[in-house]
């Protein structure tokens, strides 16, 4: 990383902090940029050797600044079409530095936001884990939406959450949204994917940016509602009269 590189990024993390939030194409465009700028030696003008620790090293830097996933309008666009107005809020569950957190609360409200984590890194954050703030507050309401974005992984501390998360639920027009790469993805452990699909329905989804162009598989925002179980007498009065 040189100082050009940091510059750009720093004027990227300087975009969230605005009422308009960048476009995807404008946050990848600042992203792969910065990674250009940081595969150069001597100032900026001379191209070095492709190195594969480059986007390591933006990454590196984004995840210390900005966190693991990156936000852009379309995204928000998404939740705005699955908030329950006019008293839904949006649960972000580990919400880390934040980013998502102080983001959705420019776009929609701070009251209308909740960012919780165990070792919160921003200020617009709480500090409390899902399940104390579950029984301090009783849990998230009907009308609420349960956001998530790159859960811990396998033998990582607090990989039990996706499925705390999970059991939160309902059937109804409850939603949950998750941002992540799926199951061949870097986040979220197998269980957690295997259940996800096994018991939700995904019925809206995004791409999100890239931090580099070679970055596979891409993160996406994908918007979920648990199926309906046999036994529901609502799932079954649908299916009697066909609906």
């Amino acid at each position: 990383m040189n100082r050009r590189a940091i510059r750009r990024l720093s004027r990227l993390a300087r975009r969230y902090e605005e009422r308009r939030i960048p476009l995807l194409k404008d946050v990848e465009t600042a992203l792969w940029h910065a990674g250009d700028v940081a595969d150069r030696r001597l100032g900026g003008y001379w191209p070095r050797h492709p190195d594969p620790l480059v986007s390591s090293d933006i990454e590196h830097w984004t995840s210390q600044n900005l966190g693991w996933s990156f936000p852009c309008a379309e995204a928000v666009e998404l939740i705005r079409r699955l908030i329950q107005w006019p008293c839904g809020r949006i649960i972000d569950v580990g919400a880390g530095r934040g980013l998502w957190t102080t983001v959705l609360k420019g776009a929609f409200g701070c009251d209308r936001v909740v960012g919780l984590d165990p070792a919160p890194a921003g200020g617009d954050v709480l500090q409390a884990t899902f399940s104390d703030w579950c029984d301090r507050t009783g849990g998230p309401r009907d009308t609420d939406l349960l956001f998530a974005s790159w859960l811990p992984c396998e033998n990582q501390e607090g990989s039990d959450l996706g499925h705390q998360i999970l059991d939160r639920i309902v059937v109804g027009d409850q939603s949950f949204v998750y941002v992540g790469s799926g199951p061949s993805g870097p986040a979220g452990t197998e269980d957690f994917h295997d259940r996800l699909g096994a018991e939700f329905d995904e019925y809206a989804t995004e791409p999100l940016p890239r931090v580099c162009r070679s970055v596979f598989p891409r993160d996406f925002i994908r918007a979920y509602r648990r199926k309906p179980r046999r036994h529901d007498p609502v799932a079954a009065g649908r299916c009697r009269h066909g609906r």
